[in-house]
């Protein structure tokens, strides 16, 4: 028998073990790190706490191409969940015809008339919503990868003033104000990572269904029965789309 022997020993390695975690935080009493990863039994890493952060700032440079300036906002919710919005001004879409053309190869971008010269962009309006899910075990909402289900609504205004047109078009006897109104539904996912000095960087793709609803002006030939004559006139129109909604963001921020 030997067991004394081996409680000894155990005994001796026991106390090694009490000693070495000690040794390590006067070492590291210096430390500015404020994240702790706790090694347990097992061949995985847990976060002994949440994530540094629990709310960003962003912005989405490639949303120009649509004609976007939105600001957003996210927030964690639950150890996993976080809720993001934005809010922001819309302004000419330079990709709308070719995002639709992607769908129906015979698509007239309703925009695109002998009035399109005189077509004066204003500034609209977007906003979204996002519930989005943070599945990984070493990181908590609102950094690793995620998934999940966004709502996107904007609207963009333009108008085509007679006063522009020098009396090439008579037909035109007042200002007519225009708009295309794009609204998403979509599921959506993709990655968000922070850097040094809380900086935050993320990718995001979002497949769905789009609905748009287009309200311009545009010169017809319109019959008139009486006279068996033609009239061109200028009247508003209306075109709606609807298909695929595939939406593309790269969004740069901070985190606090």
């Amino acid at each position: 028998m030997r067991l004394p022997q081996v409680s000894s020993f155990l005994g001796f390695f026991l106390y090694i073990q009490l000693l070495l975690p000690q040794q390590g935080q006067a070492q590291d009493s210096t430390s500015t790190e404020t994240r702790i990863r706790v090694f347990e039994y097992g061949d995985h890493v847990k976060s002994s706490s949440l994530s540094t952060y629990s709310t960003a700032f962003k912005l989405n440079p490639y949303g120009l191409l649509n004609g976007e300036i939105p600001v957003f906002a996210e927030r964690r919710i639950t150890p996993k969940i976080s809720l993001e919005a934005s809010l922001g001004i819309t302004m000419k879409d330079y990709i709308s015809r070719m995002y639709q053309l992607m769908w129906d190869e015979e698509y007239e971008n309703p925009f695109d008339n002998e009035l399109s010269e005189f077509r004066t962009q204003k500034t609209g309006y977007t906003y979204s919503l996002a519930f989005r899910y943070f599945p990984s075990a070493d990181y908590d909402a609102i950094e690793g990868l995620f998934f999940g289900i966004m709502w996107k609504h904007r609207a963009h205004f333009s108008e085509i003033d007679p006063a522009s047109m020098n009396g090439r078009y008579p037909e035109v006897t007042s200002v007519a104000k225009e708009k295309r109104v794009v609204r998403d539904l979509a599921l959506i996912f993709g990655q968000q990572i922070f850097w040094d000095a809380n900086i935050s960087s993320e990718w995001m793709i979002g497949l769905g269904y789009r609905n748009t609803a287009n309200k311009y002006l545009n010169l017809i030939e319109q019959h008139d029965p009486q006279t068996d004559t033609y009239e061109r006139k200028a009247v508003m129109q209306e075109k709606p789309f609807t298909g695929p909604s595939l939406i593309l963001a790269w969004k740069l921020g901070f985190g606090f």
